[in-house]
């Protein structure tokens, strides 16, 4: 991965789950050079699971975050 990366936060549904992905700047949301990290919080809003689609692998597309797997 480079050293300048392009951050996105997804809380659209609420805040639980959050997900998190890098890729390199300027990198297009519907491209597979994206990793993304799915956080799930208690009630209290400390995070109970941290999860990565493909090991962390920077071969996802951030647009379908919502449908991938993830552990």
């Amino acid at each position: 991965m480079t050293d300048v990366l392009t951050r996105l936060i997804d809380k659209a549904s609420g805040s639980n789950p959050v997900y998190i992905g890098e890729a390199p700047a300027g990198s297009p949301t519907n491209k597979p050079v994206w990793r993304i990290q799915k956080l799930t919080y208690d009630a209290a809003g400390d995070v109970t699971n941290v999860q990565w689609a493909e090991a962390g692998n920077c071969n996802q597309i951030w647009d379908n975050r919502l449908s991938l797997t993830y552990a």
